[in-house]
């Protein structure tokens, strides 16, 4: 079971998945080259920009 979800991981970049599934991809992972740095850094933004598109959901509902 295990194998398959790593397995289906692998298969794409999934970068507008939910936290759990970036940090399965590596969210947090020291990498060394400038390939897997760009792919972290572009993994942090998309995060980054959907917490901040929450926050301002959240924010509209607590004016109401």
């Amino acid at each position: 079971m295990l194998k398959n979800i790593i397995d289906l991981l692998q298969i794409d970049d999934f970068y507008d998945g939910n936290h759990d599934i970036q940090v399965a991809k590596g969210l947090y992972n020291l990498e060394k080259g400038i390939k897997g740095i760009f792919k972290q850094k572009k993994r942090m933004q998309i995060l980054k920009k959907r917490i901040q598109n929450i926050s301002k959901k959240l924010k509209s509902y607590e004016r109401k």
